[in-house]
């Protein structure tokens, strides 16, 4: 067995924007602070399930679970500013649609049911980081909301800096369009 094989990857499945959403999230937060580490354009995504480190086999059977969920596109209005205490500044839909809850429960339910994979206990809170590592709390509404056409599920592996004040790199593994009946590569 090689070395690759048995190398653990840290996994995350994600709604992953497109080059033109990204850039205007980028630009749309810009002047949004908390005076912490902030987020490259590149990394931003909603995240729907937290893997973990997983071997290659594991990660192969959540990548077919995931090809099995048959979701359409949907929007997603990015309204409001908000963080979780001094640890993340986020962008997020004050009304998230259904369609973001029920991708979400449907790829928990499929990673469980099929690859072992181990829910979280806390409720799921749809949102885009855009800082970690905060000096102050913030909550604001968004001035002019943007609209999110969420068409894509990304897996996505995070890879860490050793840096202390540097941001992890997220490198898209593979993705999903949806389709009306089932996602596609």
């Amino acid at each position: 067995m090689s070395s690759d094989s048995r190398r653990k990857r840290k996994l995350f499945f994600a709604l992953w924007p497109d080059e033109s959403t990204r850039k205007t999230l980028s630009r749309a937060t810009r002047d949004i602070t908390a005076d912490g580490m902030r987020m490259p354009a590149a990394n931003l995504h909603i995240t729907l399930a937290f893997v973990g480190f997983v071997d290659a086999a594991t990660q192969r059977c959540m990548e077919e679970a995931a090809s099995k969920l048959q979701i359409a596109p949907f929007d997603i209005v990015l309204d409001r500013i908000g963080s979780f205490g001094q640890k993340i500044l986020w962008i997020g839909s004050s009304q998230p649609p259904e369609a973001l809850f029920t991708l979400q429960q449907a790829l928990e339910t499929a990673l469980v049911d099929h690859c072992g994979y181990r829910a979280e206990d806390r409720p799921y809170r749809p949102h885009v980081t855009i800082e970690r590592k905060l000096k102050a709390p913030l909550e604001a509404t968004l001035e002019s909301p943007l609209i999110w056409r969420a068409d894509r599920l990304a897996l996505v592996e995070s890879v860490t800096s050793p840096e202390p004040r540097t941001p992890p790199h997220y490198q898209p593994l593979r993705d999903w369009r949806f389709t009306a009946s089932d996602l596609t590569d």
